[in-house]
């Protein structure tokens, strides 16, 4: 088999395979952040399994596009950009199920607003990824692409897409920043939600194992 180290068609592939990565960072901080939720609730058994769900995903979605969408033949440069693909596949799996466990561990109140800001974020984040990427391209077509030119063109570009999110949940989605920044300044206290309707103790965890 020939050697693919410093292989033009592989570099290339680069940017299309981290840009079939992108969906899944939304996947992963969803996974993260909800995660750690449930085992706030102690519902750790939740928090286990619905994050094990993403990562068969990944690796389940990874064996089935590179067999059905990369040849026979070995074709590296593809097989990077399917890999990129299937670990979004696996993340964006992986954060639907860490939000079903987390409905049945907190109630239903616990994803309320989650819609509107998701169309907030998902819409505004692509606009903004569009944006960064053609201020990141623009700028390397005049600095060149040394290393130094490609860090400092990428960290302009995502410095500039954060601020297109943030602007637009400001406008957008002002009800869940001020929450945000609410809950972040109120003192600790017990773990359990404390949204309305929400019990006051520990929820029942025998269903867990069911």
């Amino acid at each position: 088999m020939p050697s693919t180290r410093g292989s033009p068609a592989l570099l290339s592939a680069m940017s299309p395979a981290l840009t079939w990565m992108l969906p899944g960072l939304l996947g992963f901080a969803v996974v993260f952040h909800v995660s750690r939720s449930l085992y706030a609730l102690e519902r750790g058994r939740l928090a286990v399994s619905s994050t094990a769900i993403g990562w068969v995903g990944v690796a389940v979605a990874a064996v089935v596009l590179t067999t059905a969408l990369v040849p026979r033949v070995p074709d590296a440069a593809r097989t990077l950009v399917v890999l990129g693909g299937a670990s979004s596949a696996g993340m964006l799996l992986g954060a639907c199920a860490t939000l079903v466990a987390l409905r049945r561990a907190a109630g239903p109140q616990a994803l309320e607003g989650l819609a509107r800001t998701s169309l907030v974020l998902v819409s505004t984040g692509v606009l903004g990824a569009a944006i960064g990427r053609w201020v990141t391209d623009a700028v390397l077509s005049f600095s060149g692409h040394g290393w130094a030119a490609a860090v400092g063109a990428g960290a302009g570009g995502g410095v500039l897409a954060a601020v297109v999110v943030a602007a637009a949940l400001m406008l957008l989605d002002r009800t869940t920043v001020r929450d945000v920044i609410r809950l972040d300044r109120r003192p600790a206290g017990p773990t359990w939600p404390t949204w309305r309707g929400s019990p006051g103790q520990p929820a029942d965890r025998s269903s867990d194992v069911r």
